[in-house]
């Protein structure tokens, strides 16, 4: 029924990219300009690129305690990059029906010195810029508001590179890092050790990666989003 629609907005200029070829695979002639990308949320302030001390890489995530964002392979990274004699903590904001599984995760690999579940917070963009870098393990994300807002508190981001989130706004070796991964269970041990290399990579060249991370946050500002909806409107109106 794309004929009875004025438009159709999206989230990524990916998810833009695809509808269109799988419309035109299935055959039917799109206008290009019909479908629209505009993100779903963006950042009102940002804050200025941090520099790495050089001391206890920290970690955050924001996130439901839910299977599908895949935590515990996050809780192995961190276990992993101290095994290997990197320093890292972890803190895990959210709650969720996995919380009682993944307190126990952290127990059994001795880590409640290193990582800490949160719980909620009010004011997530200001417990943001306490922390160095931002982790996700989920295999897929529509947008990722969490990324926007990290990136908006100039933390690189080390994220497995799903589709449509983690692609569409974490530029590998530009604002953070992204592991490749496989769907099936049996690559699960990989997959962590991927996503591991990938945030030990931040601290390799973190300065550099913070200011990217904010150079990135400048093209999500609220205002910008708030013109193309306008510019949408007028277009309908």
């Amino acid at each position: 029924h794309l004929d009875d629609i004025d438009k159709v907005i999206v989230a990524t200029t990916l998810q833009q990219n695809d509808m269109l070829s799988q419309l035109r695979d299935s055959g039917f002639s799109v206008d290009s300009h019909k479908i629209i990308a505009i993100p779903v949320g963006g950042v009102s302030q940002i804050a200025a690129p941090k520099k790495w001390a050089g001391n206890v890489a920290k970690f955050v995530m924001v996130s439901r305690l839910h299977p599908e964002k895949k935590i515990a392979h996050i809780i192995e990274s961190i276990a992993q990059l101290n095994q290997d004699g990197f320093a890292a903590t972890l803190s895990i904001y959210g709650t969720g029906n996995e919380e009682k599984k993944l307190k126990q995760l952290i127990n059994d690999y001795h880590l409640n010195d290193k990582i800490t579940l949160k719980g909620l917070s009010q004011s997530i963009t200001r417990e943001l810029l306490n922390y160095d870098a931002y982790v996700s393990a989920s295999y897929s994300e529509g947008f990722g508001l969490t990324y926007m807002e990290a990136l908006g508190a100039a933390l690189p981001v080390a994220s497995y590179a799903n589709l449509y989130g983690a692609q569409s706004l974490i530029k590998d070796g530009k604002n953070g890092h992204l592991a490749e991964f496989d769907r099936h269970n049996k690559k699960e041990a990989a997959n962590i050790a991927h996503l591991s290399a990938a945030m030990r990579l931040i601290f390799t060249d973190y300065d550099a990666l913070s200011e990217g991370a904010a150079l990135t946050a400048e093209n999500f500002q609220v205002k910008r989003i708030a013109d193309q909806w306008a510019r949408v409107v007028e277009v309908l109106s």
